[in-house]
């Protein structure tokens, strides 16, 4: 039988095949992508999205049937991150930036983040959850939980409410937020433990989660409170120290139970449901003997799970929902090469906006029609850039030293589908529990086009692989998680594939300690590095935490599991710091940050760039302005892209 979905996509593409002969310009890669958070309203007329305006990532709104003239809400002071339609009329628009404050401990940098309601017909818009003396000082203020398919002028959000006496935050209550209006009423009170609430989609809370550790341990537990009207009970708790693991979504299909995120027998992370009666064990919704599921995918109009996603090597997206899974099924056989998504459906479910991506097709949205199966392209992310400007890229698999198998991804420079003698480049990934897949990567890929082999290698800690393979990481940072890229660089070496005397390490975040890591803890492999905001010293990193968040939170505690405890043991953490051992290091050294980052402060660079210059290594020190730990603004990644582009050319260069 003739697929319709196939038709539609196979007319459609053509546009994409034009040929490139020289290498495109940074600004090609650099520049944000066109579109992201793509979301219809609710009748399917216009559709949101944040695009970038001078650079800077911004809410706009276009008609489907006028889609050249889009309505802008932007604020040259802030990031635009997310937008949520309420009804035809209203969307949130989810904000955020950094301000520097003085406080009881002296001058800060914090991130904060707001919800504003704006109007595509020109109504004034309305901050959400303006300072009220019960909830001011909120930084955070942009929680936005569900929405009420009976009141399309509301929008349930939770804020943590401020004690009475003292500016000290100390409860997360639910609130009613009317979008027009701006008033707020309470839904539902928290305490002090709790997390987050989940609702029905009809106005009610169906359950609250509260988080703490359990008795005599550092492992978190978490509690799930029942509502019955506004009576709450107990009803399960998940205790870590007892083997539970899990995450509390939303509701199923169905309304009668609540979804888990919890390791199955397979150690793997399955969506299960938990009933709403309060009786009864998780049962199994979706599972995979090999991968996680990562999260589950909601209806983004009655806020229940229809489906999940998992990473093989690249997005796979199940559904339960039938519907979706046939739309699903049919998109999939029209692309067979391609990672294609449902991202919004209208609530008719007529109008559907699909993407569509490979290593070597940056993500192309697509409007699609489910009744008359017509398909059109509403826009490329990356419009400049061409397959031909592209590198293939690789699944490429190897064993570390202990033996076990590290899945990494292999992009060569265009026009090479073999390699021999490359100069390559190893960009390990941030988090570190965060993982590299198949698909379109703008800083791989413009290395790449640089003449450049790139090598991501998803070290042990790694997510998507199960409990296992991610709990293989504690305690190993510097250690066998370094090891494991080590492995891949030795692998790339013997298998002819790099040039010995040309390799450099490059990365960001975690993956900026791993660059700081690998040229200080084995010097012989690495001609230079690259750390983009990158960790130096692993018990400053943990001492921010507990600064900022407490000795006994969830941050602290994690990083305890994930790294050591700094009370008993602060010496082994100095052991993989960088910035303590950096008379080890013989190549050349770029180090890049922001001095507005507040995931890593900039205090890590400022230290290993003292402790190398100390030491009389080759150091470059680049501080810049205005954006933060993400790389936000346009002009933050050509800046980096072009510094980066020239200290590889000096030291792996032809």
């Amino acid at each position: 039988m003739r697929n319709p979905v196939f038709a539609a996509v196979a007319a459609a593409l053509c546009f994409v095949a034009s040929a490139a002969v020289a290498a495109p310009p940074v600004e090609a890669f650099g520049n944000l992508p066109a579109l992201t958070r793509v979301h219809l309203s609710p009748d399917g007329k216009h559709f949101s999205a944040i695009e970038p305006l001078n650079g800077r990532p911004t809410v706009v709104v276009f008609a489907l049937d006028a889609p050249t003239q889009p309505v802008i809400f932007g604020d040259p002071e802030s990031f635009a991150e997310d937008s949520i339609w309420v009804n035809n009329d209203r969307l949130i628009c989810i904000v955020y930036g950094v301000i520097t404050e003085n406080t009881r401990k002296g001058l800060e940098i914090h991130r904060w983040s707001r919800a504003i309601a704006v109007s595509i017909s020109g109504k004034e818009p309305v901050v959400l959850l303006k300072r009220t003396p019960a909830y001011r000082w909120n930084r955070s203020a942009a929680r936005v939980v569900g929405l009420d398919a009976d009141d399309p002028n509301v929008a349930y959000m939770a804020l943590w409410r401020v004690h009475e006496s003292s500016d000290s935050y100390y409860a997360l209550d639910l609130l009613k937020v009317n979008v027009e209006t701006g008033s707020i009423d309470l839904v539902q009170h928290g305490n002090g433990d709790s997390a987050f609430f989940v609702m029905d989609g009809h106005g009610h809370a169906a359950a609250r989660v509260d988080e703490k550790f359990a008795e005599g341990t550092f492992d978190m537990k978490d509690d799930v409170y029942l509502y019955d009207g506004d009576r709450d009970h107990k009803a399960y708790s998940f205790d870590a120290s007892k083997g539970w693991e899990a995450q509390i979504g939303d509701l199923t299909m169905d309304g009668s139970a609540l979804v888990v995120q919890r390791y199955d027998d397979h150690g793997k992370i399955s969506l299960d449901a938990l009933p709403l009666n309060g009786t009864g064990a998780p049962s199994t919704l979706l599972s995979d003997p090999n991968y996680d599921f990562e999260g589950d995918i909601v209806d983004e109009w009655t806020g229940r799970m229809i489906g999940g996603a998992i990473f093989a090597d690249r997005e796979e997206d199940r559904y339960l929902d039938p519907r979706r899974a046939k739309l699903q099924r049919g998109l999939d056989a029209a692309l067979p090469s391609q990672t294609v998504r449902i991202v919004s459906v209208d609530k008719a479910g007529t109008n559907v906006i699909v993407s569509s991506e490979d290593p070597q097709n940056p993500r192309t949205y697509w409007l699609y029609n489910s009744q008359t199966h017509e398909m059109k392209a509403l826009a490329q992310q990356y419009p400049t850039l061409q397959p031909s400007d592209l590198g293939e890229m690789k699944v490429y698999r190897y064993k570390a030293a202990d033996g076990l198998e590290i899945t990494s991804y292999l992009t060569l420079p265009p026009g090479k589908s073999s390699a021999k003698n490359l100069p390559l480049v190893v960009l390990p990934h941030g988090g570190p529990e965060a993982r590299d897949a198949l698909g379109f990567d703008w800083m791989a890929q413009f290395l790449a086009s640089r003449g450049y082999a790139v090598l991501q290698p998803n070290f042990r800690g790694s997510a998507g692989y199960g409990k296992k393979f991610v709990d293989a990481g504690n305690g190993q940072w510097g250690l066998k998680m370094q090891s494991d890229i080590s492995d891949g660089v030795r692998k790339a070496i013997a298998d002819g594939i790099a040039d010995p005397k040309r390799v450099c390490i490059v990365g960001a975040s975690y993956g900026g300690y791993a660059s700081l890591a690998g040229a200080t803890f084995t010097p012989e492999l690495y001609a230079c590095a690259v750390s983009i905001a990158g960790i130096s010293s692993v018990p400053n990193i943990v001492g921010q935490t507990i600064w900022e968040e407490g000795a006994e939170s969830s941050g602290a505690d994690y990083w305890k599991q994930r790294i050591g405890d700094i009370s008993s043991n602060e010496q082994a953490l100095l052991d993989v710091s960088p910035a303590s051992h950096a008379a080890n290091v013989r190549a050349p050294i770029l180090l890049i940050h922001d001095d507005k980052d507040t995931t890593v402060k900039i205090d890590q660079s400022i230290l290993e760039n003292s402790a190398l210059k100390k030491a009389g290594k080759d150091v470059q020190f680049i501080t810049i302005d205005g954006d933060d730990h993400y790389l936000n603004l346009a002009s933050t990644r050509i800046r980096v892209l072009k510094e980066i582009e020239t200290f590889l050319d000096a030291h792996i260069g032809h």
